[in-house]
């Protein structure tokens, strides 16, 4: 049909050209002739063409109808379901893969609203997501719940678009649903196993805690239960049943009072009447078996206040009430040492001025001894005098002594010699029943030290070590050469580097625990019983080996016994001191001149006559100003200046530094009746210097004032030339900085 419109459109057309061309020409034959047959040649040739056309529409035709049907297909059976809704949110297309996810019928799908098949509750989060879409032009994205026949609804996620037409009115939503209730199962699933493992951690971690919570229950030193208001006992510690003598499964059921009394009822004034009755806690003091316990009652309760039970804490006192008798005791002994301590501390001011006035005496009485034509009689007097003051000088060193303020006289010395003299003398001290042996070193260094300090602390070790032995054992003395490294991690290592010589003394006594090794050192602490140990011996011993330079060291395990190592320096090689010879005088005598400076007039006078007694020229100050003018107005050489240490004004130290200054050929000896730490805490005292204590003979000063002039002057090769270590006076220094520095003084 189609085509025969065409053609007779094409013959139409044919004509209408012929009809014009015969007028544009004319009527010549010739073209009337040819024009017609050209136009009908012309004719097929396009219905040919259309022919062609219309074949390659229908196979088009053909094609579009197979797209479409195709089209149609994959609509209806996508996998997700498709939606057109209107401007009021009426479905009016639905694949079938739509109807099937909403679970209605086709026609009724399309004439009803989206949110009519959504889940109660969710319909205004489809209307919001509808009307985002529409204002923003975005797609909105959400999961909903959609009615089902089953009891649970299907999860779907619908993806809303809005389309507009030019004005930008809403035509249409489209709305793409997608079935996910496969992965909401898995999330829920998951979110399952997870809660699971979260809860089964949780169980895990409580456990843990009652675990670590009864651990650190059963770890308390102290017995600890509680009770319901039925009195039983419902939780306890494992203290508790060490204090009951009995198993935790024994304790279990019984009351209180079955526990700690044996009997059923109450005590009388038992603590948990009493805080039942007041609510407040209560303490009791009981005795279980052979133990004194105080009992706290604490109560237990509620949130409206009614008592629910109560906690029980029992602490074994029975140490405690054993140790105040000696608590009171040591307090008794710590009030007397603090008495000897002041005791000790006027020691050191009255030998000062005891010593200067006996040197005074002492002086005076040998001066007066020598006069010549001295009757029997005076003589006698005069004797009795120097005896007195003779008697009195040793009386002072007893108190000094007694005080332990006296000097250390280092001397170097041969360890194992002393230890194998001692030995003989500890074989009587320490009984027939302790064995005593020696491992001493034979190349074994010598050392600088205090002899009979040494020797005491020796002693006091064995003494110790002999009071750890009660039934008898060993007592094991060596001494070793030991060099000890700045750079190694030795028990040494608070020590300088160096060589020293190490002493130990071993026992195969009972052995100190931890807690009283760590107490060992300690002035007064002792494990005697009271009345047979001051406390004293070690730290004394500690004291003496720390000032001498060295160390102790104590180590010790219970019934394993104990050993004592000293740790001593040995002492760095010099050159011998050259001295010049003395003069050969009987009496000692010189003829240089000496600059005397001392406070004490008595001293003073004394101590004048006796050097000039003896030939020197004396030229006398009484403080150090004044000693200083008169060595600037003296023309001539000073060859010593002998000076107290401790004056006022300026002490004998400050005295010679400036003397060494103006005068540096001037020697210096300084003499005191102070000990050797009130003498470093006035600052003077220094390792090197030359000393001579008062009081002192005439003859011995002149024996040290020759001395220290037919000395050379050179650097003094003997730390310990004037009697004191650099220990000493190290420590005394220390002292004495802290005495200058404290508010409290």
């Amino acid at each position: 049909m189609d085509r025969n419109v065409t053609q007779k459109a094409a013959t139409s057309s044919l004509r209408t050209r012929a009809e014009e061309a015969l007028k544009d020409h004319g009527s010549s034959s010739a073209v009337v002739a040819t024009e017609p047959d050209e136009m009908v040649h012309e004719l097929h040739v396009h219905q040919a063409e259309l022919e062609i056309q219309n074949d390659e529409l229908r196979r088009a035709q053909l094609e579009l109808s197979a797209l479409h049907r195709e089209y149609a297909d994959l609509y209806e059976f996508a996998p997700c379901g498709y939606l057109t809704l209107n401007p009021r949110g009426i479905i009016t297309r639905a694949n079938l893969t739509a109807v099937r996810l909403l679970g209605a019928d086709r026609l009724r799908l399309l004439s009803s609203g989206l949110s009519f098949y959504v889940a109660p509750g969710f319909e205004a989060a489809l209307g919001s997501a509808l009307k985002k879409a529409g204002q923003s032009s975005v797609r909105q994205s959400l999961e909903l719940p959609f009615k089902s026949a089953t009891t649970n609804p299907t999860w779907l996620q619908a993806d809303i678009e809005a389309h507009r037409d030019d004005n930008r009115g809403i035509l249409q939503w489209r709305v793409v649903l997608t079935d996910i209730s496969d992965r909401r199962k898995a999330q829920a699933a998951a979110l399952e196993a997870e809660r699971g493992k979260a809860q089964a951690a949780l169980l895990e971690a409580e456990k843990s805690k009652v675990r670590q919570w009864r651990g650190t229950f059963d770890a308390i030193g102290d017995a600890v239960w509680v009770i319901g208001n039925d009195r039983e006992i419902h939780t306890m510690n494992a203290a508790c049943a060490e204090l009951f003598g009995k198993s935790l499964d024994e304790l279990a059921g019984l009351t209180c009072c079955e526990a700690m009394h044996g009997e059923k009822g109450p005590i009388p004034d038992c603590p948990w009447m009493k805080m039942c009755e007041t609510k407040e806690p209560q303490r009791l003091q009981v005795a279980i078996a052979d133990r004194s316990v105080e009992v706290s009652v604490h109560p237990l309760l509620d949130e409206g206040g009614r008592l629910t039970g109560a906690v029980h804490i029992a602490i074994d006192i029975t140490n405690q009430k054993r140790d105040e008798a000696a608590r009171a005791a040591l307090e008794e002994q710590l009030a007397v040492s603090q008495k000897l301590e002041a005791v000790g501390l006027l020691a050191g001011g009255v030998a000062h001025d005891f010593n200067n006035m006996l040197a005074a005496i002492l002086g005076n009485a040998e001066l007066a001894l020598g006069e010549p034509g001295l009757n029997d009689s005076l003589r006698k007097k005069l004797l009795a005098i120097e005896q007195a003051g003779e008697r009195s000088h040793k009386l002072v060193g007893q108190l000094l002594a007694f005080s332990r303020r006296q000097m250390l006289q280092p001397k170097t010395i041969e360890l194992n010699a002393v230890v194998s003299e001692l030995c003989e003398m500890l074989a009587r001290l320490l009984g027939e029943d302790i064995e005593i042996r020696q491992v001493l070193a034979p190349d074994l260094s010598s050392i600088t030290v205090d002899k009979a300090q040494l020797e005491q602390a020796i002693i006091n070790l064995a003494v110790n070590a002999r009071d750890a032995m009660p039934g008898g054992g060993t007592l094991t003395i060596t001494t070793a050469n030991v060099d000890i490294d700045e750079d190694l991690d030795q028990p040494q290592s608070s020590l300088p580097g160096g060589p020293y010589v190490e002493l130990s003394i071993s026992d195969t006594g009972q052995g100190m625990d931890e807690q009283t090794l760590a107490h060992a050192f300690e002035p007064f602490f002792t494990t005697k019983a009271i009345g047979k140990g001051t406390g004293l011996g070690l730290s004394t011993t500690y004291g003496f080996v720390k000032q001498s330079g060295g160390e102790l060291k104590a180590h010790s395990a219970k019934g394993q016994g104990t050993t004592f190592t000293v740790f001593l320096p040995v002492p760095v090689s010099v050159a011998p001191r050259v001295s010049l010879p003395n003069p050969p005088s009987p009496r000692l005598a010189g003829t240089e001149t000496i600059l005397l400076v001392e406070d004490e007039p008595f001293v003073r006078n004394v101590t004048r006559d006796i050097l000039k007694e003896a030939g020197y020229t004396v030229l006398v100050a009484s403080n150090g100003v004044e000693a200083l003018s008169v060595a600037e107005a003296f023309s001539g050489d000073i060859h010593l200046a002998l000076t107290d240490a401790v004056m006022p004004r300026m002490n004998g130290r400050a005295l010679a530094d400036k003397l060494s200054t103006a005068r540096p050929a001037t020697k210096v000896l300084f003499m005191s009746g102070y000990n050797d730490s009130t003498i470093v805490q006035r600052g003077v005292l220094h390792a090197g210097v030359q000393f001579i204590g008062k009081p002192f003979r005439g003859s011995e000063l002149r024996q040290k004032v020759r001395d220290v002039l037919d000395e050379q002057r050179q650097e003094v090769s003997d730390p310990h030339a004037c009697g004191f270590s650099k220990e000493q006076v190290e420590s005394s220094e220390r002292r004495s900085h802290r005495s200058n520095t404290d508010p409290k003084r």
